[in-house]
Protein backbone atom coordinates (compact mmCIF):
# COMPACT_ATOMS: atom_id res chain seq x y z
CA UNK A 1 0.00 0.00 0.00
CA UNK A 2 1.07 3.56 -0.60
CA UNK A 3 -0.21 7.01 0.27
CA UNK A 4 -0.69 9.77 -2.31
CA UNK A 5 -1.67 13.41 -1.98
CA UNK A 6 -4.79 13.65 -4.15
CA UNK A 7 -5.67 17.31 -3.68
CA UNK A 8 -7.05 19.83 -1.23
CA UNK A 9 -10.41 20.79 0.26
CA UNK A 10 -11.40 24.37 1.05
CA UNK A 11 -13.32 24.92 4.27
CA UNK A 12 -15.24 28.08 5.12
CA UNK A 13 -17.44 26.71 7.91
CA UNK A 14 -14.91 25.06 10.21
CA UNK A 15 -16.46 21.65 9.48
CA UNK A 16 -16.05 18.96 6.83
CA UNK A 17 -18.88 16.77 5.46
CA UNK A 18 -18.10 13.14 4.59
CA UNK A 19 -20.77 11.26 2.67
CA UNK A 20 -22.17 10.32 -0.72
CA UNK A 21 -23.38 13.48 -2.50
CA UNK A 22 -26.23 11.60 -4.21
CA UNK A 23 -28.04 11.46 -0.85
CA UNK A 24 -28.05 15.22 -0.34
CA UNK A 25 -28.35 16.31 -3.97
CA UNK A 26 -31.42 14.25 -4.89
CA UNK A 27 -33.80 17.24 -4.84
CA UNK A 28 -35.38 16.04 -1.60
CA UNK A 29 -32.90 16.96 1.11
CA UNK A 30 -33.50 15.02 4.34
CA UNK A 31 -33.81 16.87 7.57
CA UNK A 32 -31.59 18.33 9.05
CA UNK A 33 -30.04 19.28 5.72
CA UNK A 34 -32.92 21.45 4.49
CA UNK A 35 -30.97 24.64 5.11
CA UNK A 36 -27.77 25.85 6.71
CA UNK A 37 -29.42 27.01 9.93
CA UNK A 38 -31.11 23.66 10.64
CA UNK A 39 -27.91 21.82 9.70
CA UNK A 40 -25.91 23.84 12.25
CA UNK A 41 -28.60 23.34 14.88
CA UNK A 42 -28.48 19.57 14.32
CA UNK A 43 -24.75 19.58 15.01
CA UNK A 44 -25.65 20.28 18.63
CA UNK A 45 -23.28 23.11 19.39
CA UNK A 46 -21.34 26.01 18.03
CA UNK A 47 -18.11 24.02 17.63
CA UNK A 48 -18.92 20.31 17.21
CA UNK A 49 -16.11 17.78 17.11
CA UNK A 50 -18.09 15.18 15.15
CA UNK A 51 -21.68 14.28 14.33
CA UNK A 52 -23.34 11.42 12.45
CA UNK A 53 -26.46 12.01 10.34
CA UNK A 54 -29.18 9.47 9.59
CA UNK A 55 -31.09 8.90 6.35
CA UNK A 56 -34.69 10.10 6.04
CA UNK A 57 -35.93 6.68 7.20
CA UNK A 58 -33.84 6.95 10.38
CA UNK A 59 -31.10 4.49 9.47
CA UNK A 60 -27.51 5.46 10.09
CA UNK A 61 -25.16 6.31 7.25
CA UNK A 62 -26.25 9.54 5.53
CA UNK A 63 -22.90 11.06 6.41
CA UNK A 64 -20.72 12.48 9.11
CA UNK A 65 -19.53 15.96 9.87
CA UNK A 66 -16.24 16.64 11.65
CA UNK A 67 -14.61 19.75 13.00
CA UNK A 68 -11.52 20.83 11.11
CA UNK A 69 -9.76 21.38 14.42
CA UNK A 70 -8.46 24.88 13.75
CA UNK A 71 -11.24 26.27 11.57
CA UNK A 72 -11.36 27.59 8.04
CA UNK A 73 -8.62 26.94 5.56
CA UNK A 74 -7.36 24.73 2.77
CA UNK A 75 -6.43 21.22 3.83
CA UNK A 76 -4.46 18.45 2.08
CA UNK A 77 -6.21 15.18 1.27
CA UNK A 78 -4.34 11.88 1.01
CA UNK A 79 -5.50 8.50 -0.30
CA UNK A 80 -4.03 5.20 0.78
CA UNK A 81 -4.10 2.95 -2.26
CA UNK A 82 -3.56 -0.73 -2.83
CA UNK A 83 -3.06 -2.68 -6.03
CA UNK A 84 -5.91 -5.21 -6.33
CA UNK A 85 -5.50 -8.02 -8.83
CA UNK A 86 -7.95 -7.61 -11.69
CA UNK A 87 -9.05 -4.16 -10.50
CA UNK A 88 -5.89 -2.07 -10.55
CA UNK A 89 -5.22 0.60 -7.97
CA UNK A 90 -8.00 0.99 -5.37
CA UNK A 91 -8.46 3.51 -2.55
CA UNK A 92 -8.48 1.85 0.88
CA UNK A 93 -8.77 5.00 2.99
CA UNK A 94 -8.75 8.79 2.81
CA UNK A 95 -7.06 11.13 5.28
CA UNK A 96 -7.55 14.87 5.59
CA UNK A 97 -4.84 16.59 7.58
CA UNK A 98 -6.53 19.45 9.47
CA UNK A 99 -3.58 20.23 11.76
CA UNK A 100 -0.60 20.07 9.44
CA UNK A 101 0.59 23.56 10.38
CA UNK A 102 -0.86 23.79 13.88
Amino acid sequence: MSQKKIGYISVDAGVCWIGDPCYILDGKPPKPLDDWSSFCEALGGEHPTMHSFNHRNGTEGLGVCVSTGIGDGVYPVFATVKEVEGWGERVTSVTINFMDNA
